[in-house]
């Protein structure tokens, strides 16, 4: 059917990829230079060095902060927070380290799919939106080997959660807000510090983290990113 792409994507809603294979929706160019399909996620597609950049320019509360604040920069300080508190409980050290790293991609869809807003995205327009976002979570999952459970993804939202108190103290224009609106009166601020990283400083944090719940496994590219 010879028709405008903007068109043919109602009738004819599918592609070839570069491997050849039937994929639903289009594809869109990825940080390292690959293609990837936002509508039909795959493992072998997933790639870190696009997950770190991808969050390290995502801005966390949509830029609505005194500094840039981005995603990256929340997912490590989840992850030390998930540790810190899975060690605190009587955790093994490996489940511990596990959980941990769970926490530190526990927002990686993003970095193809974009932040939205929490109550957007719980609005019955946004169906979709969550089936697609799962279809990357999944993804992402397999690609690193997580292996999340009910107890990790647990703490995992716990601490999403928490860390909001420490988060609007530091980078919101008028933290109180939040209490006079009586939000999230029910969770307790984890006390962690907030920094202000550079995009630099973001990514070498990343490294290490990453390096040390999973050592030896970071690809070329992102060590060389890091050594700039």
């Amino acid at each position: 059917m010879n028709l405008p792409r903007n068109i043919r994507y109602w009738f004819e809603p599918w592609e070839l990829d570069a491997k050849g294979r039937k994929r639903f929706g289009t594809w869109s160019q990825s940080f390292s230079g690959t293609e990837y399909w936002i509508m039909d996620p795959r493992p072998d597609e997933v790639n870190l060095l696009d997950i770190v950049m991808g969050l390290s320019n995502a801005a966390r509360y949509r830029g609505q902060t005194k500094f840039f604040y981005p995603v990256l920069t929340h997912c490590i300080l989840v992850s030390r927070a998930v540790e810190d508190l899975a060690v605190i409980r009587g955790w093994s050290d490996a489940l511990a380290k596990e959980a941990a790293f769970e926490g530190l991609l526990h927002d990686a869809s993003e970095a193809y799919l974009g932040d939205v807003a929490r109550p957007l995205k719980r609005m019955r327009a946004m169906r979709e939106y969550c089936r697609v976002e799962k279809l990357w979570e999944d993804a992402i999952c397999t690609r690193f080997e997580i292996n999340s459970t009910e107890a990790t993804r647990n703490l995992v939202h716990e601490v999403d959660h928490r860390i909001v108190k420490d988060e609007v103290q530091v980078i919101m224009r008028d933290p109180d807000m939040w209490k006079r609106k009586k939000r999230y009166l029910d969770l307790e601020p984890l006390g962690v510090g907030i920094p202000n990283w550079n995009q630099a400083e973001i990514v070498r944090n990343f490294y290490l983290r990453y390096n040390e719940l999973r050592p030896n496994t970071l690809n070329e590219n992102l060590i060389k990113l890091v050594a700039v």
